[in-house]
């Protein structure tokens, strides 16, 4: 709910006592899903800071990134996914968004 709601102090707090950034509910969405979906940008900085993955697939094989494509806040949030990759270096595993495509996520090498 904290991811949901953009309730990023709660969302920190919950991370730094251990709680798993990849964790699914029974639809297989992520708090990242939530966050993206919402739009609150500084919650999906910060959920991809402590390991987050944009690429998971929820039940719908629907990524968060997904999740946040025809909202009014799309961009913010493909601009917060990108930037995490870059600040990653593009390590193996890390997500990067292909600016040319506008909403393909692929998994780095």
């Amino acid at each position: 709910m904290a991811a949901a709601n953009g309730h990023l102090a709660c969302a920190t707090a919950l991370l730094a006592a251990g709680a798993a950034p990849a964790a699914k509910n029974g639809d297989g969405n992520t708090p990242l899903h939530y966050a993206c979906l919402n739009g609150h940008v500084h919650v999906v900085s910060a959920l991809l800071a402590a390991g987050a993955l944009p690429t998971a697939l929820n039940n719908a094989e629907r990524t968060p990134v997904d999740e946040a494509l025809g909202t009014a806040h799309a961009e913010s949030v493909l601009a917060a996914v990108r930037a995490a990759a870059a600040s990653d270096g593009g390590a193996p595993g890390d997500a990067t968004v292909d600016l040319t495509e506008g909403d393909d996520v692929e998994e780095g090498d």
